[in-house]
């Protein structure tokens, strides 16, 4: 409990601390002629009441522009490499050079109807590109603020609330951390097999990893330090691995590791293994695949809902199908009550986190874009908190659960120590 409670002091701390840090998001930097006449800086999603600062010093003579285009015209842009300098000028939606007053840092006011992208770029139709001057051409601030509480104002309307969310998973995640350390302890002393909370448990600190990672993204975030995609990156491939390990618990549990009377074959020992393999080597490719496209791209999509992701969902429906038949077919194998219990239990309650990748993957197909990364990732946070906490609670080492006691015996010779021994 004392280690609980200083978790959360760290953290509220933490949470004043990247409060306090600033009020805005700020891109900021030096601006260099480059081999290009169009350069892409960055994007930031904005809220209906919003509005963008420039302060950007121009050279004398420099004819370089700054450029604000919305997600309305981005697609195409992108899309099409044909378009000639004036052409992706005209299609900007407000335009800052010498001789505009927004670079005496005024606001810009952001006229919309919803949430949407805004993406930020540097041009110079009249001088030629020239890729061995780096002239520097002056220095730039660009200053976004959405509406919302100091951490949500900061951060672009497509993460929202994210922050909060990790917070408190990661609060939750490190009591089920103690809970289950406690059960392994008392499954220990009175002599039970306990590799299949051991596993958990590692899935368990391997999310917690995950979501301190994706924390001290926001951290640095708010600090104005703007290279952190692949803090996010990591995040996610930490995230990957303690799927996979969770993954890996459960249909272990479903051939009775650890709790039936009878061992598993070595046929679905090896088909285990691969599914666990092929799922986690996968799911790794495919998200590093997709975050190279999406920065290439400038786009941000749940990787699963790709083209490259969907074979994730067929592997995902394999180990579903296959889950259901082990857990059923071990129960109807197993004479006491509590065993066939746990097991129907076992099926029922997790056969939903395999649904949980459609259901994910749903909501990314059809929510809007300036919603997506929030909406999955609170989502997923959430299912996976939740799962978490029922695992734990299902082998909680009280006197009260039975459960605890169907594990099977360390060696045989400790039967009837079993048999006297209570929590």
């Amino acid at each position: 409990m004392n280690k609980l409670n200083l978790l959360i002091s760290t953290l509220t701390v933490l949470l004043f601390i990247i409060v306090g840090l600033t009020e805005s998001k700020v891109i900021s930097g030096n601006h260099y002629r480059s081999q290009s006449n169009w350069n892409f800086i960055d994007k930031f999603a904005m809220t209906l009441d919003s509005h963008v600062t420039i302060d950007i010093e121009f050279v004398k003579g420099d004819m370089s522009s700054v450029l604000l285009y919305s997600d309305k015209h981005w697609d195409y842009i992108i899309k099409n490499d044909q378009l000639t300098c004036q052409e992706l000028e005209s299609m900007a939606e407000a335009k800052i050079d010498n001789g505009s007053p927004y670079n005496e840092n005024y606001p810009i006011p952001i006229y919309q109807q919803r949430a949407r992208y805004w993406y930020v770029v540097f041009s110079n139709c009249i001088a030629p590109a020239d890729k061995m001057d780096r002239t520097h051409l002056g220095k730039y601030s660009i200053t976004m603020e959405n509406r919302g509480d100091k951490l949500n104002r900061v951060i672009s309307a497509d993460e929202q609330f994210t922050p909060h969310m990790s917070i408190i998973a990661l609060i939750v995640l490190f009591a089920v951390f103690i809970v289950s350390v406690h059960s392994i302890s008392v499954q220990t002393n009175l002599g039970y097999r306990s590799e299949v909370m051991k596993l958990f448990t590692s899935a368990v600190v391997l999310k917690m990893v995950s979501l301190l990672i994706l924390i001290g993204y926001y951290a640095e975030y708010y600090a104005q330090d703007t290279n952190l995609d692949n803090l996010k990156l990591a995040s996610n491939c930490v995230d990957i691995f303690a799927r996979s390990v969770f993954g890996l618990v459960l249909l272990l549990l479903s051939q009775g590791f650890n709790v039936s009377t009878m061992s598993p074959s070595l046929f679905p020992r090896v088909l285990t293994s691969a599914f666990f393999l092929v799922y986690l080597v996968y799911s790794l490719a495919a998200s590093i695949f997709y975050d190279c496209l999406a920065k290439l791209y400038r786009v941000q999509h749940y990787y699963i809902d790709t083209a490259i992701g969907y074979p994730i969902l067929g592997v995902v429906g394999c180990m579903f199908i296959y889950f259901i038949f082990s857990t059923f077919h071990t129960r109807s194998q197993q004479l006491d009550a509590t065993r066939r219990k746990l097991l129907c239990m076992v099926g029922c309650i997790f056969s939903l986190w395999f649904f949980c990748y459609p259901a994910a993957t749903i909501i990314s197909h059809f929510v809007a874009d300036t919603v997506r990364f929030r909406s999955v990732t609170c989502f997923n946070q959430i299912t996976e908190t939740l799962f978490y906490m029922i695992f734990s609670g299902l082998f909680v080492g009280c006197s009260s659960n039975k459960f605890i006691h169907i594990f099977n015996p360390i060696s045989t010779h400790t039967n009837d120590k079993l048999k006297t021994l209570d929590i």
